[in-house]
């Protein structure tokens, strides 16, 4: 099989764990967990899929595409929530943790895979 239909595979399978997990354990925020997973689940798709691709054209350079892919994911993230950046207190603590751990548990996975195709070469 090829790896970009395992790869998303992979990430719908976890995307809809740990939203089945986030959405029965802790009550809903204002911001929507499908929306937050949704770009979560995409962006760690596009980031596997674009890393993947320059391991192999260019696998020396794939820690300075995986800083550049988390620099985009965090503007995309800023403009996708932009409740994040409201000068008004609009959300607590608990709303921006809503999206703040999952965007670092999915970080951990991404940043996993690529320190395992580093140790690899």
């Amino acid at each position: 099989m090829n790896f970009y239909v395992k790869s998303l595979a992979a990430i719908t399978v976890i995307t809809l764990l740990l939203y089945a997990a986030h959405f029965f354990l802790i009550p809903a925020g204002e911001i929507s967990l499908v929306k937050i997973y949704l770009f979560l689940g995409i962006a760690g798709y596009f980031t596997v899929a674009a890393l993947n691709y320059v391991h192999t054209i260019a696998s020396e350079k794939l820690g300075f595409v995986f800083i550049a892919i988390l620099m985009v994911k965090i503007g995309a993230a800023l403009l996708i929530f932009p409740e994040l950046l409201a000068e008004e207190e609009s959300l607590s603590r608990v709303d921006k943790l809503h999206l703040l751990v999952p965007y670092f548990i999915y970080l951990m996975i991404e940043s996993a895979i690529v320190i395992k195709w580093l140790n690899d070469k």
